[in-house]
């Protein structure tokens, strides 16, 4: 049984990583590569220690990180972007999917750890 820490943990990740990201980066003009760079770098290590702390199913933990990941966006553009924050689901949503193949690809490799560690 997994402790509500780690999806707790999953959320909050996902919740200050975009936060400190789009505090940083305009969400307009973020070139790819800082983009690209900021996901690989805090979301795949993110999301692969949450699949291999956890005894749930891998999705329950991507699905925690990307919530959070939502949350967090949503309230950074009605924070620091509060003139064009009209449409601001709209926009996490769009960052979201943006961020779901780091946090797929982490899922993935924890998966394929947590079972050659189960082989033994």
């Amino acid at each position: 049984m997994t402790k509500p820490i780690v999806m707790g943990a999953a959320f909050a990740v996902g919740v200050i990583f975009s936060l400190f990201f789009f505090a940083f980066n305009d969400p307009d003009r973020a070139r790819f590569s800082a983009v690209a760079f900021w996901f690989l770098a805090i979301l795949t290590p993110a999301s692969l220690l949450v699949r291999v702390k956890s005894n749930k199913a891998p999705i329950s933990g991507a699905v925690a990180v990307l919530a959070g990941f939502f949350v967090g966006t949503c309230a950074s553009i009605i924070v620091f972007y509060a003139d064009r924050a009209s449409l601001f689901p709209i926009a996490a949503a769009i960052w979201t999917i943006v961020a779901i193949i780091p946090v797929s690809l982490g899922t993935a490799i924890g998966n394929l750890i947590v079972r050659m560690a189960n082989k033994k």
